[in-house]
């Protein structure tokens, strides 16, 4: 078979065009096109920063009183078992799970401020520290930042 000069640059042109771009990932729950945007690595912080305030976290553990221990016991949320599920995740991750997983009685049922704050509270009894501003439930902003259960000490 004889490839034509045209089928050479055609092909050519083809591969030119998308050397290189990689396929976005597609998430199941996104539901624009932002939240499937890449993140830049300069662009991310940890949950270390203090992510979340002490009032946010309080009513998280006032919504997780009244949703989510009849289940679950706040400790069940520390420890390996967490940290092989979301250590080093987008705290996006955590927060889908909670807004649309639990509570498991009733999937997706809690307001997306209450998943935010039981996220808070979360974030809280595993002694990670709070900060200045609450934390949004918003997917794009949330997958900025990182679970980060090692807290920050001195270095070396």
């Amino acid at each position: 078979m004889r490839i034509t000069g045209w089928t050479i640059a055609l092909t050519a042109c083809i591969m030119g065009t998308f050397a290189g771009v990689a396929p976005a990932q597609q998430s199941p729950t996104a539901t624009t096109p932002a939240a499937n945007a890449t993140v830049q690595p300069d662009s991310l912080r940890s949950t270390q920063a203090g992510v979340y305030t002490e009032a946010q976290a309080k009513r998280g553990a006032q919504t997780y009183a009244g949703f989510c221990l009849s289940c679950h016991t706040p400790t069940s949320h520390i420890g390996t078992l967490f940290n092989q599920n979301w250590l080093s995740h987008p705290l996006s991750d955590l927060y889908l799970y909670v807004s649309q997983q639990m509570p498991q009685d009733n999937p997706g049922s809690l307001d997306p401020n209450d998943a935010a704050d039981v996220v808070a509270y979360m974030l809280k009894i595993y002694s990670m520290p709070a900060g200045t501003q609450e934390l949004a439930p918003d997917t794009v902003a949330l997958k900025k930042i990182l679970i980060d259960t090692r807290p920050k000490g001195p270095t070396p």
